[in-house]
C-alpha cells in the first residue's frame, strides 16, 4: 500500500523501490506467507503496468501460481489480468485467453472491483479486433467500479477507452475520455494517473496540429512521469510527441515544456480541457 500511495503522489522511482524491498523480504513457506507475497507481487506488477512497462512475465507467472495455491478467486483474477497485460505488451499469444479467464474468476469472486479490473483488461486484449465488444466491456467496467465507489477502476477503464478510440480514429472521443479520466484521477489525488491521461491528450493535440499546446500539456505530464513512453499499443502517440522538439525548435520546445511543468495539477487539467474545447469548437 505504501508503494501505491507513493506512486499516486508522483514519486514513481521511490514506489518501484518500495515494492522491490517488500518483495525481497517475502517468503512463501506458509499459506499466510504465500498470500502476503501474492499481494506484494500485485503491487510491483501493477506499478509496472501503470507506468507503461511490460509486467515481468516471471513475476506475473509466480503471482498466478501463488493465487491458485491460496485458492482465492479474487487474487487469481487479478493475477490472470496482469498475465494478459504482460503477454499483450510483449506481443505474445495468450493475452485474450488470460483475460477471459480473469473475468471468469472475477465473476466467481463476486467482487465488483475484480470484475471492473478484469473487464478493462479483457477489453484491452480484444482491442481493435472487436471494437464494439471492447467498448461494451469498458462501459460495464466503469459501471461496476462506480457501483462501489472505486475511482481507480473507473479512471483506468476510461484510459483504456481513450487508447482504443485513438487507435480506431475517434480522436475527439479519445480526448474526451482521457480528460474525464484525468479529472477523476485528479479528484482522487492520483497524480501519476492524471499525468498518464493528460499525456494522451497532449499526443492528440500534437496530431491535431497544435504542437505548442501539446508541448505545454506534455511538459506537465512529464514533470510527474519523467521519461514516460506509452506501451507499443499506442506507438502513434509516442511518435506524435517525439516529433515536437524538431517541429517547434529545441529552444521553444524547452520553454513550452518548462511552462507546463510549472503548472499545478488542477491548472494543468483546466488548461488541457480549455485547449481541447477550443480545438473542437473550431472544427464544429
Amino acid at each position: 500500500m505504501r508503494a501505491w500511495a507513493t506512486m499516486r503522489r508522483g514519486e514513481n522511482d521511490r514506489a518501484v523501490a518500495l515494492g522491490q524491498e517488500a518483495l525481497a523480504l517475502a517468503a512463501t513457506d506458509t499459506p499466510e506467507g504465500a498470500a502476503q507475497r501474492a499481494r506484494i507481487l500485485s503491487t510491483t506488477v501493477g506499478i509496472q503496468a501503470t507506468l507503461g512497462a511490460r509486467p515481468e512475465l516471471a513475476s506475473v507467472s509466480e503471482w498466478v501460481e501463488l493465487a491458485r495455491r491460496v485458492g482465492d478467486p479474487y487474487e487469481e483474477s487479478q493475477a490472470l489480468a496482469m498475465l494478459s497485460v504482460s503477454l499483450l505488451f510483449g506481443g505474445e499469444d495468450g493475452a485474450l485467453r488470460a483475460g477471459e479467464q480473469s473475468l471468469d474468476c472475477a465473476r466467481r469472486s463476486g467482487s465488483p472491483t475484480a470484475i471492473s479490473y478484469a473487464l478493462f483488461v479483457l477489453a484491452q486484449a480484444i482491442g481493435v479486433s472487436d471494437r464494439e465488444r471492447a467498448l461494451r466491456l469498458l462501459d460495464e467496467s466503469i459501471a461496476s467500479a462506480e457501483s462501489v465507489g472505486n475511482d481507480f477502476g473507473a479512471f483506468v477503464a476510461g484510459n483504456v477507452r481513450g487508447s482504443l478510440l485513438s487507435r480506431t480514429g475517434d480522436h475527439v472521443g479519445a480526448m474526451r475520455s482521457w480528460l474525464d479520466s484525468a479529472a477523476r484521477s485528479g479528484r482522487a489525488g492520483d497524480r501519476s494517473y492524471q499525468a498518464i491521461c493528460l499525456w494522451g491528450v497532449a499526443a492528440e493535440l500534437a496530431m491535431a496540429g497544435q504542437p505548442a499546446k501539446a508541448a505545454a500539456v506534455a511538459g506537465w505530464a512529464r514533470s510527474v512521469l519523467g521519461d514516460f513512453r506509452g506501451a507499443a499499443l499506442v506507438e502513434h502517440l509516442n511518435a506524435s510527441l517525439d516529433g515536437l522538439p524538431e517541429l517547434l525548435g529545441q529552444e521553444r520546445y524547452a520553454q513550452l515544456t518548462a511552462g507546463g511543468a510549472a503548472m499545478e495539477h488542477d491548472e494543468a487539467l483546466r488548461y488541457a480541457g480549455a485547449e481541447v474545447d477550443e480545438l473542437l469548437a473550431a472544427h464544429d
